[in-house]
């Protein structure tokens, strides 16, 4: 997982269950591995591990549980894993599957939980509960209100819906797509 739930809770205040968060998340990560065309692989941390009653078996000691594995060279369970949590998978029982860690830098990972943050202030704004919103001016007489907003429509990123500003982070982690 591009960030725990834990970590995400250190820096942001939400009433959002462990699960929706861990969701959001994990959408987030799959767009930046798609915008990036980056896997954030460690192919230096790389084995071949056995599949075994909905569990990893690891030939070589190298990773350690929380870590988020990419199983590769596999006919039914290609795909991102957090090591020790297999509780909402479908592992098929498989022998001889390729296993390499997943590295997201902090930088990544901090831009994901502005990105994350951002959404959810802007849902809060955005489902009429004026009282989150932040306002820019306002005038007694004849009561007018003028929210701010920190974006424009064209100043968001089409791919993960957030400001432009909040994926710079982004930028030296593209890699070319052939």
């Amino acid at each position: 997982m591009i960030v725990t739930v834990e970590k995400f809770r250190e820096y942001v205040k939400t009433d959002l269950t462990d699960s929706q968060i861990k969701e959001k998340l994990s959408a987030l990560e799959s767009l930046i591995r798609a915008r990036t065309n980056n896997n954030f692989q460690k192919r230096n941390r790389r084995c071949a591990a056995d599949v075994e009653n909905g569990a990893f078996f690891f030939d070589l000691p190298i990773f350690k549980e929380g870590d988020t594995i990419e199983i590769s060279e596999s006919k039914y369970n290609n795909g991102l894993y957090v090591v020790g949590d297999y509780e909402d998978t479908d592992l098929v029982d498989e022998i001889g599957v390729i296993a390499t860690k997943i590295y997201y830098p902090p930088d990544v990972q901090m831009g994901v939980i502005d990105c994350l943050k951002w959404i959810l202030k802007n849902e809060l704004q955005n489902s009429g509960d004026k009282t989150q919103a932040p306002i820019s001016s306002e005038t007694i007489s004849r009561h007018s209100v003028s929210y701010a907003s920190d974006s424009t429509e064209s100043d968001i990123d089409s791919t993960l819906g957030v400001p432009r500003k909040l994926t710079a982070f982004l930028i030296p982690y593209v890699k070319a797509r052939f």
